[in-house]
């Protein structure tokens, strides 16, 4: 099982979420947390990521780097992964926002959580020649971030367990490449630039309501002028470009008009 770990060197190394589900559907039947981040598991490798050293590879830990385009609330996530020897352990995951440093690796903590609440559910599918687990987890204290590129280090502690948790890797990422300690890079990190891992964040846009363009707090005929102002010249003030963008598509574009129209006519969007 371990030959298909790969031993890295350093040297190696409307939608305002943008994640294509119409808002309607992602709050309907209440304020349902939007997905923010979508990197599907690939169901075929994974890397470990467990505080519990392995009896061969030692501590290793994993961080996957994602890029929003407004700020978020971020209020859970999903990841995909399984066990070494296909055995189940009691999960006691840390999760840890970080900024992303000069050299584009995990920098300075925003927010850390020990023992992160989290239930999992065996998909049926494999990787590595083990079951794959969907696994969320629910943080207890939201984490707000701003616009840009940020880090989330997620690991297991399986301490007690002759098993070690192995993070699956994804089909795609947001940004490229991901990166770990361990195996050759501690105390720095390194980065594998040819990977993702499967990451799923959950929670809030923060930011104006959609039409509410000039922040009254009613979507009226006196967004109108803001509204065509953003249409013509652009904003650089995310909850204006927000608010403006009201078919949730990341653009502010002739779109936008008709919906706009509409949110008007009905004092606020549908």
């Amino acid at each position: 099982f371990l030959d298909d770990f790969e031993v890295y060197t350093c040297a190696s190394s409307g939608d305002c979420n943008g994640n294509g589900v119409p808002d309607e559907i992602d709050i309907a039947g209440g304020p349902a947390a939007e997905l923010l981040v979508r990197q599907s598991p690939n169901h075929s490798s994974g890397n470990l990521s467990d505080i519990d050293p392995h009896p061969s590879l030692g501590v290793n830990l994993l961080a996957e780097d994602f890029l929003l385009v407004r700020p978020k609330r971020i209020e859970s996530l999903k990841i995909w992964g399984g066990y070494t020897g296909d055995t189940p352990a009691p999960d006691a995951f840390t999760v840890i926002f970080r900024e992303v440093d000069g050299d584009g690796l995990p920098g300075a903590v925003i927010s850390s959580e020990m023992n992160v609440p989290s239930a999992r559910v065996e998909t049926g599918e494999e990787f590595l020649h083990i079951g794959e687990w969907e696994y969320t987890l629910d943080l207890s204290e939201p984490v707000d971030l701003d616009p840009g590129g940020t880090y989330v280090e997620i690991y297991n502690d399986t301490t007690g367990y002759s098993t070690t948790f192995v993070w699956e890797r994804a089909l795609t990422g947001v940004m490229p490449g991901f990166a770990y300690l361990g195996q050759g890079c501690d105390p720095n990190w390194c980065e594998q630039p040819a990977a993702n891992l499967s990451l799923e964040l959950y929670g809030a846009v923060i930011g104006r309501a959609r039409g509410d363009v000039d922040a009254s707090g009613d979507v009226d005929f006196a967004d109108a002028g803001p509204f065509v102002e953003v249409l013509l010249s652009g904003t650089d003030d995310p909850d204006v470009f927000c608010a403006a963008d009201v078919n949730r598509d990341d653009a502010v574009d002739g779109v936008d008009i008709t919906d706009f129209v509409t949110c008007v006519l009905n004092a606020g969007c549908p």
